[in-house]
């Protein structure tokens, strides 16, 4: 019923996969250029900091599979965390929660990159093919529905500017001390 919940079931779910340990979801933050985690589930949460991923290429710590799924807007996978060179910065970080491997997938409102689904494994090549297509289609469904919250909004605001406007004119019909009709020329 709410992007918060679809959120928690998600990163909930995702760790009932082999390997998987820790999911979490981050969302851009622009004024800060960051990804900010909104949803964690799992072993290690620590892992992942209040403070967020930053997007910058120059920062060291905006190598981390989150930013480089979310600058590239395609995911990204890490079959071997503690050898991928895109990761040096965040190798010590991943090897004291135990991290071997890593999947980061953009999610979208709208076609526009909002955030991204990040999960972690203890085990090395754990973002097979078939889990990959398959974390790939969960993506596609959770940017449906992030649409769709949006389109749920947007109809909600609609319908109660329909009803404010409604009041309005039921008030000074209400209130008006006469009513003018006035008839056109041809009848």
């Amino acid at each position: 019923s709410s992007e918060t919940e679809l959120f928690h079931i998600i990163c909930q779910n995702a760790i009932t996969f082999d390997g998987i340990k820790m999911a979490w979801i981050g969302l851009i933050d622009e004024s800060r250029q960051h990804i900010k985690p909104v949803t964690r589930y799992g072993e290690g949460i620590d892992y992942i900091e209040t403070a967020g991923i930053p997007l910058d290429l120059n920062n060291p710590l905006g190598n981390e599979p989150t930013a480089i799924a979310v600058r590239s807007d395609h995911c990204y996978w890490s079959q071997d965390f503690g050898q991928d060179s895109n990761l040096t910065a965040w190798h010590s970080r991943a090897a004291q929660f135990g991290w071997k491997s890593a999947g980061a997938l953009p999610l979208h409102r709208n076609g526009t990159v909002i955030g991204t689904l990040t999960l972690y494994s203890n085990k090395l090549k754990t973002f097979d093919d078939y889990l990959q297509n398959l974390l790939i289609e969960i993506g596609v469904d959770i940017d449906y529905a992030l649409n769709n919250f949006q389109q749920e909004t947007r109809r909600k605001l609609a319908e109660a500017t329909l009803r404010e406007g409604e009041e309005q004119l039921r008030s000074i019909t209400n209130n008006a001390g006469a009513l003018i009709f006035l008839k056109d020329l041809d009848g």
